[in-house]
């Protein structure tokens, strides 16, 4: 099993634990407008009082409330080995970011190119404040990306990063 995998297992497990252990809201139709509000309070202070429910919350959201389909391409194995501790926050954050362009762009919310673009680019904001706080977190493979945003080329390196690294679902029609 893939660290990355792992993680993701972990995470899932942690979040179910969070939901027996708590009573949690109904999904309400505002709560959309919510998590996007949350995911750009995140991306502009990733480390604030507050932050981990905030994604406890998201993630409980992103999971139930039927209007977003998340999609993990296999594009985090250089967050596991280098991010060290920070790797949960900038997948985490990558899932917020795609789930929120899906709610701002409902009509785009099957391209992958443009949700998995929006997600890293979430997640390169979280990156971004993290080095400013410490430096010593900084790493190659999100170094490369945070200047290919600030080149404008990002879309184009995210197109070339999920290149057979999607497990796409396979349309009925894909099986004749």
């Amino acid at each position: 099993m893939s660290q990355l995998s792992r993680l993701l297992n972990v995470s899932a497990l942690l979040l179910a634990g969070l939901l027996l252990a708590t009573s949690m809201p109904a999904v309400a139709a505002s709560d959309a407008e919510k998590f996007v509000q949350m995911t750009r309070e995140l991306e502009a202070d990733p480390f604030g009082e507050g932050q981990q429910a905030k994604r406890n919350w998201m993630l409980y959201w992103a999971n139930g409330s039927g209007e977003v389909s998340l999609l993990v391409c296999d594009i985090f194995r250089p967050i596991q080995t280098k991010a060290g501790e920070h790797a949960g926050m900038l997948v985490t954050q990558t899932l917020f970011g795609n789930a929120a362009f899906q709610v701002e762009n409902p009509k785009q919310k099957d391209d992958v190119l443009a949700t998995q673009h929006a997600g890293l680019a979430s997640s390169l904001a979280v990156y971004a404040k993290l080095i400013e706080q410490k430096p010593e977190a900084r790493f190659d493979y999100f170094d490369e990306l945070l200047a290919a945003k600030r080149l404008g080329t990002l879309k184009d390196s995210v197109a070339g990063l999920i290149e057979g690294k999607c497990d796409l679902p396979k349309d009925d029609d894909d099986e004749k």
